[in-house]
């Protein structure tokens, strides 16, 4: 009598605890493909490089180097390789965005360095020059506001019955600064939303050339 627990010559054993193997999800995979349509399997594998991309742009605006991320592009073979791009550069655009100034100038580092055009180029460079502009807006709102904020701070430490010389508030406060940031986000969003569809159009001419 065959003894069922060897299981196939060559195969690893399944885990223990009913964790399959990379062999196993490999198998399964290929049996999952071979019972696909040409047209299901094509949507598959759209999905799968789509989903390539917004990972990649994740790891890019989480810390990844640009040059990291290219060489990571380089290894997908031509088609696949734009297939991926087509993803991640929607996914940077999404990512410039005021909240986040510092991710928003990382994404548009992203983006020139991965969508070419001279069009592409001049938009990177307008939003870079609107991002410093926003960013001296907020340091200069700061500052005229920094005397106030440091003022209403101390009154509400004397009111908890702290106080004292030797007593510095925070006037670092996030609080303070989303304030300010409230009152001066709104004209600079008017100006950078008509230059993100600008560059998503000029992304869009420069993949199709």
């Amino acid at each position: 009598m065959t003894d069922s627990t060897k299981g196939h010559p060559g195969r690893p054993k399944q885990g223990s605890g009913g964790i399959k193997s990379a062999w196993e999800l490999a198998l399964e995979k290929a049996d999952r493909l071979g019972k696909l349509s040409p047209e299901e399997l094509k949507r598959q594998r759209e999905e799968e490089r789509a989903a390539a991309g917004r990972s990649l742009a994740q790891r890019y605006l989480s810390g990844l180097p640009l040059r990291d991320l290219l060489l990571a592009l380089e290894k997908y073979q031509a088609e696949e390789r734009e297939a991926v791009r087509t993803s991640l550069l929607p996914a940077l655009l999404e990512a410039v965005e005021l909240g986040n100034p510092e991710r928003a100038t990382a994404a548009v580092e992203g983006i020139a360095g991965l969508a070419k055009g001279a069009g592409v180029q001049q938009l990177t460079s307008r939003v870079r020059a609107l991002l410093d502009e926003y960013a001296q807006a907020l340091a200069k709102g700061w500052e005229e506001s920094r005397a106030q904020v440091e003022q209403e701070l101390r009154q509400a430490l004397e009111r908890e019955g702290i106080g004292g010389a030797a007593v510095e508030p925070n006037i670092q406060r996030a609080e303070a600064r989303e304030s300010i940031a409230g009152s001066v986000r709104p004209q600079y969003v008017k100006r950078l939303d008509p230059l993100k569809a600008e560059l998503a159009q000029a992304i869009a001419v420069a993949q199709a050339s």
